[in-house]
Parts: C-alpha cells; sequence; structure tokens
C-alpha cells in the first residue's frame, strides 16, 4: 500500500525539480542576472566586503567545531551559553588532546521578554575574529577584526577592524602593522534617496 505513494512522491519531486531548472535556466533570468550591476558605492563595497569576509570566518570556525559544552543559569531570565571548541593535534609522545574554543554563543531571554543574542568567533590561537549582537533575532552590530597571518594562525596585534551597526552605518579602522601605529577611520552610511 505505500508503494504507490512513495512512487507518486517521487514523480512529485521529479516533477518539481525539472520546473526549477527550467526556471532557472529560462533566458529571461539569465539577463535579469547577468545585467545587474555590482555595488557602486563605497558604502555598498565596503558592506558587501565585510559580509563576505564574516561568512569565511563563520565557515571556517563550522568546519574546525569537534566538541561543545553547553550550560544555562536562570535568575532574572534565562541564561544559555554554548562553547565550541576545535581539537589541536596533541604533542607527539602524549596522550592529551588539547583543544581551543572557536566559538561562544551566550543567549539571553529577559523576564520582560527581550531576547538578546552573542555569538563570538576565535581563531586557534585565541583572538577574537568576529563578534555578532542579535535582539529580537534580528542582527544589530557585527564586528570584525583581522590579525597578519603566519604559518596558518594570527600573531601580533589587529590591523583592521570593521563594525556594522543596525542603521546601515559602517566604521572601518586600520592601523599601522607595527605597533599599532597610526590608525585611520573611514565611516560611511547609506544614502537615502531625495525625499
Amino acid at each position: 500500500m505505500r508503494l504507490p505513494f512513495l512512487v507518486s512522491s517521487l514523480f512529485v519531486l521529479g516533477s518539481l525539480g525539472q520546473a526549477a531548472a527550467q526556471t532557472i535556466s529560462s533566458p529571461s533570468v539569465l539577463t535579469t542576472v547577468a545585467t545587474t550591476e555590482g555595488p557602486t558605492t563605497p558604502y555598498a563595497i565596503e558592506r558587501d566586503s565585510l559580509w563576505r569576509r564574516a561568512g569565511r570566518v563563520r565557515a571556517a570556525t563550522q568546519a574546525r567545531i569537534g566538541r561543545f559544552r553547553k550550560s544555562a543559569f536562570a535568575v532574572g531570565g534565562t541564561r544559555r551559553k554554548v562553547e565550541s571548541y576545535a581539537v589541536l593535534q596533541a604533542k607527539s609522545g602524549s596522550g592529551s588532546v588539547r583543544y581551543a574554543r572557536v566559538k561562544r554563543e551566550i543567549s539571553k531571554h529577559k523576564t520582560t521578554g527581550a531576547e538578546l543574542e552573542k555569538r563570538f568567533y576565535y581563531g586557534i590561537t585565541g583572538r577574537l575574529l568576529l563578534a555578532e549582537y542579535y535582539e529580537a533575532h534580528q542582527l544589530v552590530r557585527l564586528e570584525l577584526y583581522e590579525y597578519p597571518m603566519r604559518e596558518g594562525r594570527e600573531y601580533g596585534t589587529v590591523f583592521r577592524e570593521a563594525q556594522w551597526l543596525r542603521g546601515d552605518y559602517l566604521h572601518l579602522t586600520t592601523h599601522a602593522q607595527e605597533n599599532r601605529g597610526t590608525m585611520k577611520h573611514y565611516y560611511y552610511t547609506e544614502e537615502q534617496a531625495p525625499r
């Protein structure tokens, strides 16, 4: 009795897949994508660059996670913390394995009804790479820190910081490579159309 149902389900899924393939390969969709221009304002260029770099940090961190630890606390609301760790290579000859914290998530549900969430992504050396702050599941602040790389690991001090704030504000700070010398600040906002 279940066999005809499974066959008809597979037929429906197959026909939906073909319809989606025809829609995607239609010339009107392809020309629309091809004629769309990229970002032209400095704000759009920097914002898109920031989102791409943040996506790379998230993906690299998710790929490294080998174990996690979770804890909860409830006073004046609920607080949940999840820490994720990457497995580092054990020293030769020792049976112990080392772990490095690569991600920390903190969720707070206040008694007033507010929901807050913070996500922090770390490099193998323990340096903060990305911080995300959410209110009611909406991103309100994103901070990205970039370090010089040596042998695939971060070292030294931050040479570039990027901060995006709700309301489409972007603040970039660059430091000289040595001794956190001269700092340069750049501020960008999305230009509003005249009313």
